[in-house]
């Protein structure tokens, strides 16, 4: 049974006003409203598996080691106890550095010229406004809840804003749960922009290059630090060794971003490349002027055993 919604509490007991969690026996799920409505925990509980466990990447003293080293002839002026071994080369490429934290169902509203490869080189050049603002609660029940802010559409859209929505629900399933997010978008303040939005979500199944782990979409199947682009309104995540399956539904999507979250540790043996699961988009044409009917999207994350 559902158990009802409340604000998460510290260690003291004061409330947390800007997370609510939601359980089940089979679920369990933070909402982050205030870090763009996002959810930032999703557990199995029947299965035991954590679904968003993405630690966010920032800078580490040691890469500046690893970044120096990558400079030409950077590794001959470095004395042997500061040399720096590396276990592939041009591990430097993956010193990127997250924006956001990696949650579910972060809105992201870009200029319609990005491609892919800006998607998983952080440069998507998304409005901070949607992707990142607090939002306010407007209902909570047992299942779910609705969430508004109104934001800036700056930098896509210089001058705009807009009326931003979302609705979460958690639903059982017959071997698992549900959890969607449906956005609308309302212009308050501008003229017509014509631009691309998508909802972001993170998958992590931990290990890339395993056979019995994988993305599967139509008659394909691609390890999990596969890169590249889905047509198509569903792709599935699937754990055969912890009996898990996730299937991303974005009904009228034009196409997924799919890429690798990687970083890069030292270990005593020398840098090496790190994942840490996977940055899924499911993108949409965006076209909005004053008057037009509300834009609205709707992404759902499908868990099941298998």
């Amino acid at each position: 049974a559902e158990a009802p919604a409340r604000s998460r509490r510290d260690g003291l007991g004061a409330p947390k006003r800007d997370e609510l969690y939601f359980t089940s026996g089979r679920y369990s799920a933070l909402v982050d409203f205030g870090d763009g409505a996002t959810i930032s925990s999703l557990d199995f509980r029947t299965a035991g598996v954590p679904l968003v466990n993405s630690i966010s990447r920032r800078p580490e003293a040691y890469h500046a080691h690893l970044a120096r080293a990558a400079e030409p002839g950077g590794d001959q002026v470095a004395s042997i106890h500061e040399r720096v071994r590396v276990k592939e080369p041009g591990l430097e490429r993956l010193l990127r550095y997250d924006r956001w934290r990696r949650h579910l169902f972060r809105l992201m509203v870009f200029p319609a010229g990005k491609q892919p490869s800006d998607y998983s080189a952080l440069e998507l050049g998304e409005a901070p406004g949607p992707a990142g603002s607090p939002f306010q609660v407007k209902h909570v029940s047992g299942s779910g809840a609705e969430l508004e802010a109104e934001v800036s559409l700056d930098p896509v859209a210089a001058c705009h804003r807009v009326r931003c929505a979302k609705r979460f629900r958690f639903r059982p399933a017959e071997t698992g749960f549900t959890a969607s997010a449906a956005v609308q978008l309302a212009l308050v303040d501008g003229d017509e922009v014509v631009c691309r939005a998508g909802i972001e979500l993170v998958v992590n199944l931990l290990a890339p290059a395993s056979s019995d782990r994988y993305i599967a979409f139509g008659a394909e199947r691609q390890p999990l630090g596969w890169q590249g682009v889905v047509r198509g309104e569903s792709v599935r995540f699937v754990d055969e060794w912890r009996r898990v399956a996730t299937e991303i539904v974005a009904p009228g999507a034009a196409e997924f971003w799919i890429a690798p979250i990687e970083t890069v540790s030292e270990s005593e043996d020398g840098f090496e490349r790190v994942y840490q699961g996977s940055q899924i988009l499911a993108v949409w044409p965006l076209d909005m002027a004053p008057g037009r009917e509300i834009w609205q999207a709707e992404a759902a994350l499908r868990v099941t055993s298998i």
